[in-house]
């Protein structure tokens, strides 16, 4: 009977440790990401990476201007930008891993990390996304193959008034295509923030699940 009473006492009291070092940690966790709940510090924590991932992939799209197709093509002669690249990689490793209660992070497994590296790489299907939409205002003399060829050239105010009406339709059929391009950003760019959001919420419920699973074993 006493040695029943003691392995219940040894057992009572691995429960309290293991109750007190779980309510340090999320203490600890609040303190660490500036007062924020251990759940809530994780989400802001995954879209902030995240989104910072993001600028640093749109990078490498930044080094083609001319709407070349190949963004990684000469990319390993670039030492300097390569050096750059890496260095504000490892500023963003060191702000998420120990920036704490001065950046209001916590830190990251290595699934939610690939999963903000995911996220970021989104951005270069972006750009070929974008590239697919046509810019190029039409032909002179309506689109290939049509039956009429190109109006005969005419002197004097109307080959002038032509000419506007030629400026005024390239113009927009330019324009409409750009249109076109910033609305598929603005709605690709809530689509992202809305699968970060839910993906950090998924992320957060795994962990608190996973910890009750653990606490339970440990009862």
């Amino acid at each position: 009977a006493l040695a029943q009473h003691g392995s219940s006492a040894v057992a009572s009291a691995q429960a309290a440790a293991g109750a007190m070092a779980t309510a340090v940690g999320e203490v600890a966790a609040v303190e660490l990401a500036g007062g924020l709940s251990p759940d809530r510090a994780v989400q802001y924590t995954l879209v902030f990476n995240s989104f910072v991932l993001m600028q640093l992939f749109n990078q490498v799209n930044s080094r083609k201007i001319h709407d070349e197709p190949d963004v990684l093509s000469g990319l390993g002669q670039q030492r300097l930008f390569l050096g750059i690249l890496v260095l504000e990689a490892a500023l963003q490793v060191a702000i998420v891993q120990v920036g704490g209660r001065a950046f209001s992070t916590v830190p990251l497994s290595g699934g939610q990390w690939a999963a903000c590296v995911g996220f970021g790489a989104l951005t270069l299907l972006a750009r070929h996304a974008l590239r697919a939409i046509p810019t190029e205002p039409p032909a002179p003399g309506g689109p290939p193959g049509s039956a009429s060829g190109p109006a005969p050239h005419r002197q004097g105010s109307s080959s002038n008034g032509s000419s506007g009406k030629a400026l005024g339709a390239a113009s927009g059929a330019v324009a409409r295509p750009v249109q076109a391009a910033r609305v598929l950003l603005h709605e690709a760019a809530a689509a992202t923030v809305h699968a970060v959001e839910r993906a950090a919420s998924a992320a957060v419920l795994l962990g608190g699940w996973r910890a009750n699973q653990d606490s339970a074993v440990t009862a």
